[in-house]
């Protein structure tokens, strides 16, 4: 659709036919309480913190966007994966699991969210504070995995494997097109089900939580 304002609907994601920016902002959770998994309601909660401080981040920056006279659109992910916002904006870099991404203020413990707007703003551009590069020796998340779903070997690489649980599956769950170390989100959902209040282990001992 050739449209001048953006909507959103159960079926569709329609957006403007003009120059669109991101902004993609985080919410930091409880590392702590993240250190209480797997099986915790604790780290349960704490994950589901960032949705609950969202939701007012979301709704005040829309409205000002609003006020402005520019548009505030609704979440575009999936069809824009909140780590690529957070690795091209400058706010943080991919880690060894390949849904992960780690910022140098807060490590690995936080979520991504991205509001797409057409008001111009200054773009930032992605930095190197050798977390990626640091992740190639440090094994640390995929020996504490309890599915063993993360990648150990020495390098990324473009092309994804396929499950251990489902290898007949075809592999479109992954994004193609990136240099990762790629994790087994199959065998991660299956071991988080099996859990009460889910896993997130390889974020709560990732080196780069120091505080």
């Amino acid at each position: 659709e050739d449209v001048d304002q953006g909507y959103s609907t159960d079926t569709k994601y329609v957006i403007p036919n003009k120059p669109l920016y991101c902004i993609t902002y985080t919410v930091p959770m409880s590392k702590d309480l993240f250190r209480t998994g797997p099986g915790s309601q604790l780290r349960s909660a704490a994950n589901i913190s960032r949705y609950r401080l969202r939701a007012a981040i979301d709704t005040c920056t829309k409205g000002f966007l609003t006020a402005l006279g520019y548009q505030g659109l609704e979440e575009p992910y999936p069809c824009f994966p909140s780590q690529a916002g957070a690795v091209l904006d400058g706010l943080a870099e991919m880690g060894r699991n390949s849904n992960v991404c780690i910022s140098p203020e807060y490590g690995s413990v936080h979520g991504y969210f991205d509001i797409i707007t057409d008001l111009p703003m200054a773009p930032t551009h992605p930095i190197d504070a050798g977390i990626f590069r640091f992740c190639h020796t440090c094994h640390k998340c995929a020996d504490e995995c309890p599915a063993k779903c993360i990648d150990q070997g020495s390098e990324p690489t473009w092309d994804f494997p396929a499950s251990m649980y489902k290898p007949e599956m075809p592999v479109d769950y992954h994004a193609p097109g990136k240099r990762l170390f790629w994790n087994d989100p199959i065998a991660c959902q299956m071991y988080s089900n099996s859990v009460a209040g889910a896993c997130g282990v390889c974020m709560a001992t990732c080196t780069f939580n120091t505080k």
